[in-house]
């Protein structure tokens, strides 16, 4: 990760990283009884260059995006480093689909605080009423989304256990079906 910019969290973050790899890698290569401090320095740096190149977009995105963009407002709330996020949308082609992506780092807050929330609602000048989230995470989307003010839609590819507690969320498994539940969601709130 290249943490880029010139906040002093993230020039910190800058230069703390690549010492952090090779820490990684090398704590990795003792447990297999390896002690070579110049392979773990070029693990880690193998490592980020192949984790870039292997970003994978899950099958059915392009369609699902491509049938929602022209009824719906699209955006992205996502935590983490700028440079990260914005490349994993970039190298999957996906950032094309959205009207506004907003990544904590830049923003300053990250999900489920509901100012980042909010701020995507200015960003797509719609209200939380209008707005549905999606996501696969119930603490950081779903949560933060409904404290907002929004409906959720919980995508669970895993097949985990509902919490008893999340009744009222619309769940799917694939975003193939996202279309058809936000249907259901429009036709639960109208007049």
């Amino acid at each position: 990760m290249r943490f880029e910019g010139d906040d002093p969290d993230v020039r910190w973050l800058r230069e703390w990283s690549p010492r952090y790899r090779r820490e990684a890698w090398s704590l990795a290569l003792a447990d297999q009884s390896v002690h070579d401090p110049v392979l773990a320095e070029e693990l880690g740096e193998l490592y980020g260059r192949e984790r870039r190149q292997r970003h994978e977009r899950f099958a059915g995105v392009p369609a699902c995006l491509d049938e929602l963009r022209d009824a719906y407002a699209l955006g992205v709330i996502t935590n983490g480093a700028s440079c990260l996020q914005r490349e994993k949308l970039a190298t999957a082609g996906l950032e094309e689909y959205f009207d506004t992506v907003i990544v904590s780092a830049e923003f300053g807050v990250g999900k489920p605080d509901p100012s980042i929330f909010e701020h995507a609602l200015d960003q797509l000048d719609v209200t939380a009423e209008q707005t549905t989230m999606v996501g696969d995470s119930l603490v950081r989307d779903i949560d933060g989304a409904v404290a907002t003010g929004m409906r959720g839609v919980w995508i669970n590819r895993d097949g985990r256990d509902r919490p008893e507690d999340r009744t009222e969320v619309v769940e799917i498994s694939t975003l193939s079906e996202l279309p058809f539940a936000l249907e259901r969601i429009q036709e639960a709130v109208a007049p």
